[in-house]
């Protein structure tokens, strides 16, 4: 592929989640080995993240492509395996740069979350100029079967509601 089709791409997947995200630095790591995990390292600017308040208060959520409840645990119960098409093994990492005049900036708690094989886990950390995000989703069987639907469903409500809580600040 052409340097220019990746980065496209990469603005096409990342403005799914976040609209008007443009790229600015970027590399991809183990394309030459289908049996290398992929790394994407993607830096750019998103126009408008955070949602305002009419109390002078901002919230923006964290990590949204990692929300798995809609995706593969909406139903109540399954009749068919969930077939998730292949491991999942991600780790993110966001940083968020705060506005000039940010006060009162409250973050989620670090979080983990395991059952049985799948694991999830969330660090959020607070320097005063902008709030990162580290978190990490393993899955190792692409397949669920039925039998464990009710736990997996329970795996993702959990990993759904640590990724609900979201960054909060104020502006002065």
């Amino acid at each position: 592929q052409a340097d220019e089709t990746r980065r496209r791409r990469a603005e096409e997947w990342f403005g799914y989640l976040y609209p008007g995200f443009v790229v600015g630095d970027y590399s991809v790591e183990g394309l030459d080995d289908y049996r290398a995990p992929l790394a994407l390292d993607v830096a750019g600017e998103i126009p408008q993240l955070a949602t305002a308040s009419g109390d002078g208060s901002f919230s923006l959520r964290v990590c949204p492509g990692m929300s798995l409840s809609t995706r593969y645990a909406a139903a109540d119960r399954r009749v068919l395996d969930v077939d998730l098409r292949e491991p999942m093994h991600e780790r993110q990492e966001h940083r968020y740069d705060l506005p000039p005049g940010t006060t009162d900036v409250h973050v989620p708690e670090s979080r983990e979350v395991t059952v049985g094989r799948w694991k999830f886990s969330m660090d959020v950390t607070n320097d005063g100029g902008s709030v990162t995000v580290r978190a990490s989703l393993d899955i190792p069987d692409p397949r669920i079967p039925v039998a464990d639907y009710g736990r997996f469903r329970a795996f993702c409500a959990a990993v759904y509601t640590a990724l609900a809580e979201p960054i909060t600040y104020e502006l002065q």
